[in-house]
């Protein structure tokens, strides 16, 4: 498994970029893989081209305007859950998904049957509809992290510990 943690001045370690947070942008990204992995973003899947040597080339929908630390991926051998907000926005449900690693996606249901419930919460307080900014909601686990950042919390997408969020049906 492979995923971004960046900080206010990170991207550029991995891409060309002016990297402050009151300079924003917007993003097409995509990235070469196996063909056996999975890729998540910020943005939802737009095209998968068949690339050499057993790899594929996944492509995401356009950003919105933000900073560049916000922009995240992850790539790896995963699967999940998934359930709907109840409210509607723009007409329709919005999907919210927890990935895990193999084996594990049913310990992401307690994270899945709650999730949701922010989303329409937060939709309910702020002034504008929070459809505006979210498109979906994943949250996907990470087996180890990096011990000062519990979470990696970017536009549509939050990754906190595998500790933080997955639960054994008991």
């Amino acid at each position: 498994m492979f995923s971004t943690q960046f900080e206010s001045c990170d991207a550029r370690r991995a891409f060309p970029c002016f990297d402050e947070p009151n300079l924003k942008a917007t993003f097409d990204f995509g990235i070469e893989i196996p063909e056996d992995q999975v890729a998540l973003s910020n943005m939802p899947e737009k095209d998968v081209k068949q690339g050499k040597n057993g790899r594929k080339v996944v492509a995401f929908e356009r950003t919105p305007l933000m900073s560049t630390y916000l922009l995240a991926w992850a790539f790896g051998d995963f699967e999940y859950v998934e359930d709907f907000t109840r409210r509607k926005y723009n007409g329709k449900q919005l999907p919210v998904r927890v990935y895990t690693t193999r084996g594990l996606k049913e310990q992401g249901r307690f994270g899945l049957e709650n999730a949701h419930q922010v989303v329409d919460y937060f939709s309910e307080v702020r002034s504008e509809s929070l459809s505006l900014f979210f498109h979906s909601l994943s949250l996907f686990h990470l087996n180890s992290f990096y011990p000062s950042f519990p979470i990696n919390s970017n536009h549509f997408q939050a990754s906190p510990r595998k500790t933080l969020r997955l639960f054994p049906e008991t």
